[in-house]
């Protein structure tokens, strides 16, 4: 079908109008743009939205090229209701999860393309199926596509009590004997314990404990997934096996405090780093590599949705499970972001619609 003349439809959003502080995000009625299907592209009426990190970037600035007022929001989960005339992967009526590395999608209706969109399985209820895409996929490409995590392995994950640390330790644990290795803060150690990480450290001074408990002996890492960034690369390479892999897939670093950085000092700040050197690389046999999924998606959207799909076996068949720390309504936005922010959550933050 053609585009249809406008409606001039008003929907829920949520709106950064500054960058900054958390009352620069507003809830309220917005107009859709666009508001009807492109050829590729299909209407979303949505039921949830999953929280993540990248929201809180956005929020402080750290994301190039946005400008303001901007919808955040990167993952959703909704009912088809109209479809674009050369959209062949949905109908109407079938249940989808978006995910925009650009963000946009934190309205009651969306208007995407389809390659940013992954039909649900029956099996998999609304609730669980958000919490897959950013965290999932994302634990999925760094353990097995860069990590190239084998069975006998060790890895070190930290917060491996928010989303992405419990997608990966469920996922590293696919493997027959892999010894996960995780930080958290003390009141979340018994949770993650049950998740199926092997040992926990404190994520305030893991490195200390881990060597006053001598653990480096036991626990030097085949592959470290750090998402802290900046110095802590440098932890990251003193813990590293022969052969060992540090994947960087964050820079919560940042995050502490609400110091307010441009873009510049923000990647200086996670780049900070002197001890990343090509001779040291190549003496020890170590591999430094980074993952951005919103790249990913936007670049090679069949490799992405292949992996989907196998995320999606695994949930069904019980090999994977998800935790839903909180669920949040649209007028608690804020309150969700910052129990995120605050890394006061074991699991998914999601918010209800």
């Amino acid at each position: 079908m053609e585009p249809t003349e406008s409606k001039n439809r008003f929907v829920d959003s949520v709106i950064l109008t500054q960058f900054g502080e958390y009352d620069s995000i507003k809830v309220k009625k917005s107009l859709l743009e666009p508001d009807c299907c492109d050829k590729f592209e299909i209407e979303v009426k949505v039921t949830y939205w999953g929280v993540n990190f990248a929201d809180i970037y956005l929020r402080k600035g750290l994301i190039p090229n946005i400008k303001l007022p901007s919808v955040i929001g990167l993952e959703c989960i909704g009912v088809v209701e109209n479809i674009g005339s050369e959209v062949q992967l949905f109908t109407k009526g079938q249940r989808v999860l978006c995910y925009s590395g650009t963000g946009g999608l934190y309205r009651s209706v969306v208007i995407i393309h389809q390659k940013y969109c992954f039909l649900v399985p029956d099996e998999i209820e609304d609730e669980i199926a958000v919490a897959l895409p950013a965290n999932y996929l994302t634990a999925y490409f760094s353990l097995f596509h860069i990590g190239n995590l084998r069975e006998g392995e060790k890895v070190l994950v930290h917060s491996c009590a928010g989303g992405v640390g419990w997608a990966i330790t469920q996922l590293a644990k696919t493997l027959n004997n892999v010894t996960v290795v995780g930080t958290a803060s003390n009141s979340k150690h018994e949770e993650v314990r049950k998740n199926g990480v092997t040992h926990v450290v404190n994520s305030n001074n893991y490195q200390e404990e881990l060597r006053s408990n001598k653990i480096t002996s036991e626990y030097v890492f085949d592959v470290i997934i750090d998402n802290i960034g900046g110095h802590n690369i440098d932890i990251s390479l003193s813990l590293l096996n022969t052969f060992g892999r540090v994947v960087v897939i964050g820079a919560n670093h940042i995050i502490s405090g609400e110091k307010k950085l441009n873009f510049l000092q923000f990647m200086k700040s996670w780049w900070n780093t002197k001890n990343i050197r090509v001779v040291d690389l190549i003496i020890n046999n170590w591999i430094v590599a980074g993952l951005n999924l919103a790249n990913l998606i936007e670049n090679t959207p069949e490799k992405v949705h292949d992996v989907m799909n196998i995320i999606f076996e695994m949930c069904i068949n019980g090999k994977i499970k998800p935790r839903i720390d909180s669920v949040y309504n649209i007028n608690e936005v804020t309150d969700a972001m910052k129990k995120l922010a605050n890394r006061k959550n074991i699991g998914k933050v999601i918010i209800k619609i």
